[in-house]
């Protein structure tokens, strides 16, 4: 008996912890490895039912948009600077907004916007750390419009402004040497 369906991410988180049972007992071990089993193979049957009547979990995505979701995220990166939505994202992908809404906070527990918020954040850290371009350049290098908003969020993000951030590893830098 075979089922190939849809790719569930509570099945896995199960898997997971039956191969983190650290129980050296005998017994003890033994029946939280067949217990484990069994929810495992109950949640296998549960989904295979579900797709035999074509329902569809909330939890389960195919590993064909899971692959399309990663590649979205290297096509984010390669465009950070431009104005990144959910309409592009999904017309890039071939996936709904719905189901890109859900890949991502599966996969990143944040949604799209989320997600596109934090990574420009992070490189904008970067770029504060490691070059001399100004907060203004590295706003427009990031894609945000402005400048207000971004020292709005990056304060949110991290309890610093991103003048202060930049001053704080550049006197950190400095005493090391």
């Amino acid at each position: 008996f075979q089922h190939g369906g849809s790719y569930s991410l509570r099945i896995a988180e199960e898997i997971k912890l039956l191969n983190n049972i650290d129980i050296d007992n005998g017994m003890l071990r033994s029946l939280s490895l067949e217990g484990r089993v069994y929810l495992i193979l109950s949640l296998q049957l549960l989904e295979h039912k579900n797709f035999e009547e074509n329902m569809n979990l909330p939890e389960a995505i195919s590993k064909e948009d899971i692959l399309k979701i990663h590649k979205l995220t290297t096509y984010i990166i390669e465009n950070i600077s431009e104005n990144i939505s959910i309409t592009t994202l999904s017309e890039e992908s071939g996936l709904s907004p719905k189901k890109l809404q859900l890949g991502f906070k599966i996969l990143y527990s944040k949604t799209v916007n989320e997600y596109v918020r934090s990574l420009k954040l992070e490189i904008s850290k970067n770029y504060l750390k490691n070059s001399d371009l100004s907060v203004s350049e590295i706003v427009y290098a990031i894609g945000i419009k402005s400048r207000s908003y971004f020292s709005k969020i990056f304060f949110e993000a991290y309890d610093i402004l991103p003048t202060e951030y930049r001053k704080h590893i550049k006197n950190k830098n400095s005493s090391i040497r």
